[in-house]
């Protein structure tokens, strides 16, 4: 995941201001190259299934990326708080469902959410995931955004929406046909 995630930013271009490495979060403030209150921003993607719920996948390492068994959100929101600045920013994608459990535990690491994005697969889909961006001991104030859809089309013509492209432009390596392409 460090190899491919260090691929990705250079392709980005991203390569001199970015680096990813392998620790354990749980370990966050023992390590000597991370001090206190040193990032601008925290990004995080964390297992967001509680363990007893869902099926779960027979690959060690799908499990862990998806299950809560090793860490779940509330150790990526101690690391994030711990590491980001003060007034600085958290943000990560969690499930939908789950938005009481993410608000509790951001607020126990004074981690004020200022804005929800939620995210449907398709405009006439409920959102299944939402983005979540918080501050660091920031006063209250929640922005809630309209929902982003994904996709359009179906089958071999499905491709990202225009507002997912505009949302993030590096999906466009994964946009599929687009303006009456064919798949």
């Amino acid at each position: 995941m460090v190899a491919a995630a260090t691929a990705n930013a250079a392709r980005l271009g991203l390569a001199e201001r970015f680096v990813a490495r392998r620790l354990d979060l749980r370990d966050l403030r023992q390590d000597a190259d991370l001090t206190a209150e040193s990032f601008d921003l925290v990004l995080a993607n964390p297992p967001y299934r509680h363990p007893a719920s869902g099926r779960r996948p027979t690959d060690a390492g799908r499990d862990a990326a998806r299950f809560e068994t090793d860490g779940g959100l509330a150790a990526f929101a101690t690391a994030a708080a711990y590491a980001v600045k003060n007034q600085g920013l958290f943000a990560c994608v969690y499930l939908a469902e789950r938005l009481a459990h993410l608000m509790a535990v951001c607020a126990a690491n004074r981690l004020e959410i200022k804005r929800l994005s939620p995210v449907a697969p398709r405009a006439d889909a409920p959102a299944g995931q939402i983005l979540v961006m918080a501050r660091k001991n920031a006063r209250p104030g929640l922005r809630l955004d309209a929902p982003l859809a994904l996709y359009e089309g179906h089958g071999h013509a499905t491709r990202l929406t225009e507002a997912a492209l505009a949302f993030c432009p590096f999906l466009a390596c994964n946009a599929g046909p687009q303006n009456g392409e064919s798949a």
